[in-house]
């Protein structure tokens, strides 16, 4: 079973459907997922400018990280359930979209950052500062990374199953056309004409057409004689 298939089995159940055919549900979905990325994205940047000592140094970096946790946990969360419907409204297209895969990989890569990271840096007082720069450099690189392949899903065009044409290679003259007009010629006209000319034949078809021609003048004249 492909990941279209199962996609389109996903986005076929009733909440789905009803989110992708609403006319209002899913622009609102969108712009609210949108806006929770705008809110949520720029707590974790000013979150991770401060793990690097870059701003807001006056204020200690637990303290922060202790303020801003609830505003991140509730954006978060409308964040994926708005993503969530958004997604599984259109999983047929998502789903084989090699950027929306990445997209979830990296999601499951900065969950396991977060846990990896928790007891050192997120749920201490006592922060060791290596760890806590190495921890934000990371979790700036996947969420760019998130945000990047979220706007890259609409620019993939999935490909297309390939027509059996003809090529100009596959394609094959009869190589007794040229022979058999000529003999027609002959008989009707007493010689070959220029029909031909204007037909394209293989050299090779064309010199037999020659000597045809050339055999049936003799026999012509001969016969005449």
């Amino acid at each position: 079973m492909s990941l279209a298939s199962v996609g389109q089995s996903v986005q076929d159940i009733a909440v789905f459907t009803a989110v992708r055919e609403s006319r209002l549900v899913y622009p609102i979905l969108l712009s609210t997922h949108l806006a929770c990325i705008a809110i949520f994205g720029g707590l974790i940047l000013v979150t991770n400018l401060r793990l690097l000592g870059w701003t807001l140094t006056d204020i200690p970096a637990a303290d922060m990280i202790r303020a801003l946790r609830p505003w991140k946990q509730f954006g978060f969360v409308v964040m994926v359930t708005c993503g969530v419907l958004l997604g599984a409204s259109k999983a047929s297209e998502y789903l084989p979209n090699p950027f929306f895969q990445l997209k979830i990989a990296l999601l499951i890569a900065l969950a396991l950052h977060g846990i990896y990271f928790r007891r050192t840096v997120y749920r201490t007082a006592v922060m060791v500062e290596p760890k806590a720069r190495a921890a934000a450099v990371m979790s700036l690189i996947l969420w760019i990374g998130v945000v990047s392949m979220g706007r890259w899903i609409a620019y993939y065009d999935a490909p297309t199953a390939a027509t059996n044409l003809p090529t100009a290679n596959s394609v094959r003259l009869p190589t007794r056309t040229c022979a058999t007009v000529t003999v027609i010629q002959v008989a009707a006209f007493g010689g070959p004409t220029k029909i031909m000319n204007s037909t394209a034949t293989p050299s090779d078809t064309c010199r037999t057409t020659a000597a045809i021609a050339d055999l049936a003048a003799r026999l012509s004249v001969t016969v005449v004689c």
